[in-house]
């Protein structure tokens, strides 16, 4: 809901964004291109956020390739570990205010520290 409310709000501003594109496609006689992205700022930061507030895919398997210390817990080398993305996206330490529909947040590129489950190597099945 406040997705469409911040759209809404904002729909000169993407509208505009928008219109400069498919203007340079019209006039290039082209389809759309990924590096056409490059240019839609406004409207990456609207994708990236509904998708942060709304995440379709609630979680992922790791496998970790070696023990692993995290915060008192040992993991062992072979264990599974499930992050939970949902938990994750509205966790206020990595999204301050995490209830509120923001596309600014992502204006900049978050800056997570890397820690040890860092090392844990994604399993694809």
């Amino acid at each position: 809901m406040q997705s469409n409310i911040y759209i809404f709000n904002f729909n000169h501003m993407l509208q505009r964004e928008q219109d400069a594109i498919q203007r340079r496609i019209i006039e290039e006689n082209r389809r759309l291109a990924w590096d056409d992205t490059r240019h839609m700022p406004l409207t990456t930061r609207v994708i990236q956020e509904t998708l942060r507030r709304a995440s379709i895919l609630s979680f992922t398997f790791r496998e970790a390739v070696q023990d692993v210390e995290f915060e008192g817990y040992h993991i062992p080398k072979g264990w599974k570990v499930l992050p939970l993305f949902r938990t994750i996206h509205h966790f206020a330490d990595f999204f301050p205010q995490p209830e509120k529909f923001d596309p600014s947040r992502f204006e900049v590129r978050p800056s997570i520290k890397p820690n040890k489950l860092s090392k844990i190597k994604l399993i694809f099945f």
